[in-house]
């Protein structure tokens, strides 16, 4: 393999013009938007990537994997399960992915676990790993500066000074013995793959042909570069320490004289070569002549037997006799801000103007969630309190801000004392074997919700509530489908439209209700014939079937694919589609019909939540249906 990763941002090839074209350039895993291409080679791609949720750049390797014979991925490893992240439709849209090899499941999992080992100043940092089925995407800190074999490609006469070769050796040299401390492999070093930040420092990266020590030692190798594998890398053979520190000595080597010893076409031909041996540095660079070419020499050796094992202990040597690696460290920092200047800067005002504003003012969706929670169990418990016999403003707030505070905590509390308030107020209409089975019931059904959907949804309780609070059902399907996934939303929404039923029947039949008194004509229906007769009537049962499910398929249809900003409005005019369609069918079938006008009210309020939910989904995107506050992530993503 041949992979290059590069993390310069001017980019020849597959870049896009930040200030023109950013709005379309794809989203990785529903959360990375591509920046631009930065290389790619025979196992994969490597893309700079806006982390829209961290607000921060990142580098994504981007592996096709190999499917099997019924078209799914085997997973080679415990604990690891794959997550549906919708990347497939925006993998397929990325340029370059059409040459590489396929990967199996296992490579890609080894390399995701072989660089999530390490954690060290002089290696590239992993974030995370994911899949979707079609490919496996490794998450990456991005290192803004250029590889070592830019630098090169730079600088006059394409070779490091001493003091600068001696500071990339040492960091190489630390990063090599930590990794191998920590039983891993790199199998693939080589100047693309050392990564010079502007800062200065020097990385490691590109775990791609990484080898996980087991029980019984190192696996053979499964590929590498021509001009920086050892022999018995080339012959497949079983490899140890020793290959890295033969790679290693070919990057100094190329670094100190501007030469790649090994280079060839083939792996024959760079075998032969080996075998031959590497002309001596001192001929190149006579002051180098000594430990600095004794050094190397070892390192270099045909037989693996030859060269030595312990990295820093091999090229200390070395860098001591260059030069003083702070100095150059100092002085790769002056050539790297030198060189960045020239490149257009990174501008992450634009990419950030791209991201719906929960995401670039994190703390306030944070805020408004908690807060709608909050206010609606707070005011829907506000609202019961006289029905429980508490006629005293001061009691009835304080009573409604503590349920308040709690819905902020934690949006299951707010939503179960106003679930248990409720139960309590069907006795205000009277203790009897009918109104102890209706707040049963009621207490199965909020128990029933809260443990399938009141944690799934940082919207959770507001989803739920608010439909109740305001006495209109047609509002439930617009937040349900927002806030969760499909069949919790389903749900939520048939638990809205029944709560709503039963609390106007409750509010119709109760003497000390406003509703009650606007509506006199409902005075002589108690609460048990309240609730039989919408119980009782197929519109409802219609209507209620209608609006579960349309909701749960405008949930799937904001969820499937890449979530974007149209399919998100798109699923809410599904919403205010199925709301029309469920009223009309209620209306018809009251009527002695099929279908009916839909009554003018209800339907208004559909609309408007329509566009109010339309706009939250531009301004916040989709929320998280994680379990809430899990991680610490309660607020929209």
């Amino acid at each position: 393999m041949s992979f290059e990763y590069s993390p310069d941002f001017a980019s020849s090839e597959g870049s896009w013009d930040a200030l023109e074209d950013a709005s379309s350039a794809p989203i990785l895993l529903g959360r990375y938007r591509v920046v631009a291409l930065k290389n790619e080679g025979g196992f994969g791609a490597v893309y700079m990537c806006w982390d829209t949720r961290l607000q921060r750049r990142v580098a994504i390797k981007v592996m096709p994997l190999v499917q099997t014979a019924n078209g799914a991925q085997q997973m080679s490893g415990e604990g690891m399960s794959p997550t549906q992240r919708h990347a497939g439709a925006a993998y397929d849209n990325l340029e370059g992915s059409s040459d590489m090899l396929a990967s199996t499941m296992a490579e890609a999992l080894g390399e995701a676990r072989a660089s999530s080992n390490l954690t060290h100043p002089n290696i590239v940092t992993v974030h995370d790993f994911e899949t979707d089925g079609t490919a496996a995407y490794l998450v990456m800190e991005y290192v803004d500066g250029l590889s070592l074999q830019e630098v090169l490609a730079r600088v006059e006469g394409g070779v490091l000074l001493g003091d600068e070769a001696a500071y990339v050796v040492q960091s190489l040299a630390n990063a090599v013995e930590y990794a191998h401390e920590n039983g891993v492999l790199h199998l693939d070093i080589k100047p693309s793959n050392v990564l010079i930040a502007n800062d200065g420092r020097v990385l490691l990266g590109d775990f791609g042909m990484a080898s996980l020590q087991s029980a019984s030692g190192f696996a053979d190798a499964r590929g590498g570069t021509v001009g920086y594998m050892p022999p018995e890398q080339i012959e497949g053979d079983v490899v140890d320490e020793r290959a890295d520190i033969f790679a290693l000595g070919a990057v100094a080597y190329e670094a100190i004289t501007g030469t790649a010893p090994f280079a060839a076409d083939t792996a024959e031909k760079s075998k032969k070569l080996i075998e031959k041996g590497a002309q001596p540095i001192g001929s190149v660079d006579v002051p180098l002549v000594g430990m600095v070419e004794d050094t190397i020499a070892r390192s270099l050796a045909a037989d693996p037997g030859e060269r030595p094992i312990q990295a820093i202990e091999a090229f200390e040597p070395a860098v001591h006799y260059l030069g003083d690696p702070e100095v150059g460290r100092a002085s790769l920092k002056r050539l790297l801000s030198q060189t960045l200047d020239e490149e257009e800067a990174f501008d992450e005002s634009v990419w950030r103007s791209l991201d719906p504003v929960g995401r670039r003012i994190p703390w306030l969706a944070h805020v408004l969630v908690r807060g709608a929670n909050g206010l609606v169990s707070g005011f829907f418990a506000w609202e019961l309190l006289p029905l429980l016999g508490v006629n005293d403003t001061l009691i009835q707030t304080l009573i409604a801000l503590a349920v308040l505070l709690g819905g902020c905590v934690w949006a299951p509390v707010g939503a179960g004392l106003c679930f248990l308030a409720f139960a309590l107020a069907l006795f205000s209409c009277g203790v009897s074997a009918f109104t102890i089975l209706a707040a049963l019931c009621l207490l199965a059904i909020g128990a029933g919700w809260t443990l399938v959907c009141g944690s799934r949804g940082s919207l959770s309780s507001s989803s739920v509530l608010s439909a109740p609070l305001v006495k209109i059902s047609s509002i439930a399907p617009a937040l349900a489908a927002y806030t969760f996934g499909p069949l919790q939303a389903a749900l939520t929404t048939a638990s809205s439209v029944l709560l709503c039923s039963l609390y106007g029947a409750l509010l119709a039949s109760n003497p000390g209700s406003l509703l009650h008194a606007l509506q006199p004509e409902a005075s002589a229906a108690t609460l048990q014939e309240q609730i039989v007769t919408f119980l009782s009537s197929p519109g409802f049962w219609a209507c209620l079937g209608v609006f579960s499910c349309t909701t749960g398929i405008a949930s799937l249809v904001a969820r499937i694919g890449i979530p974007g900003k149209g399919r998100l409005v798109f699923s809410q005019l599904l919403c205010l589609a199925g709301v029309l369609c469920g009223l009309s069918l209620e209306a018809g079938l009251e009527a002695g019909t099929i279908w009916g006008i839909p009554p003018l009210i209800p339907s208004v309020f559909g609309l408007v939540f329509c566009v109010v939910m339309s706009g939250v989904c531009i301004l916040f995107g989709l929320p998280r249906t994680l379990p809430y506050n899990q991680e610490g992530e309660d607020e929209l993503s």
